[in-house]
């Protein structure tokens, strides 16, 4: 396995033409279960010697290594009374480009809802007409070397909530390319997973659902500093030992 120093994200522009979703879920969870210890003895006790970044949609993520097969495993950490780096200032349903799976870590259960979402040929003329047919934006991510953000080309989408996952400690997390969920971690949890991203599967996406105007979005991830780090190390410790 490399570094994930300066590779973290590099799977993400990199389109690999198939990946039957069962095979790779399988064999990530072997992965995800022999990797579980390293994280709990080695890298949480020196997380303050890492980096991270907080993620647009307020968590925190700590690359930990890039995989030869591409595919990208991280530490995610929504830590009990924080949340920060919202760039969309509201909570956003999202799908991935990428089959993800995660393993929870903590003794507080990972927690989401799933989507499904019905794109409209009609497109609305106005705001009004939109807000009043209960249609949100569809967004599209863009990454470096193109500018970074979000940007839509009109398209607007009916969303419906199917279905609630709430996974345990110990227990697997999978979401397939292509999946719409919307994390719904309390505020007052510390959640933390250990995260294998695929690499990319789908040219067209990801995609984040606005309630908006269709103005870009500028999407930052900025460093974690020292002493966020450290209350995250704090409330991994007394969540996971």
């Amino acid at each position: 396995m490399s570094s994930a120093t300066n590779k973290a994200d590099e799977f993400h522009h990199h389109i690999t033409e198939s990946l039957d979703a069962t095979v790779f879920f399988a064999q990530a969870e072997e992965f995800l279960e022999e990797y579980n210890r390293d994280v709990i003895e080695d890298v949480v006790p020196r997380l303050t010697e890492m980096e991270g970044r907080w993620h647009p949609l307020g968590f925190a993520v700590f690359p930990l290594t890039v995989r030869e097969d591409g595919s990208s495993l991280r530490l995610h950490v929504w830590p009990k009374n924080m949340r920060r780096g919202h760039s969309l200032r509201q909570p956003a349903i999202h799908n991935h480009a990428w089959h993800l799976i995660s393993r929870v870590l903590s003794r507080d259960p990972y927690q989401d809802t799933r989507h499904s979402i019905e794109v409209v040929s009609d497109v609305p003329s106005t705001e009004e007409k939109r807000i009043s047919r209960g249609l949100q934006r569809v967004f599209r991510a863009h990454y470096p070397p193109e500018p970074q953000g979000l940007r839509t080309d009109g398209t607007c989408a009916r969303v419906t909530p199917i279905r609630d996952v709430v996974v345990p400690t110990g227990r697997y997390n999978s979401i397939v390319a292509g999946e719409y969920h919307l994390d719904t971690v309390p505020i007052g949890h510390t959640v933390a997973t250990l995260c294998l991203d695929s690499p990319k599967l789908v040219k067209d996406g990801p995609h984040v659902i606005v309630d908006g105007p269709a103005d870009p979005i500028e999407v930052a991830r900025p460093s974690i500093p020292s002493e966020d780090i450290r209350y995250i190390q704090d409330a991994l410790l007394k969540s996971i030992y």
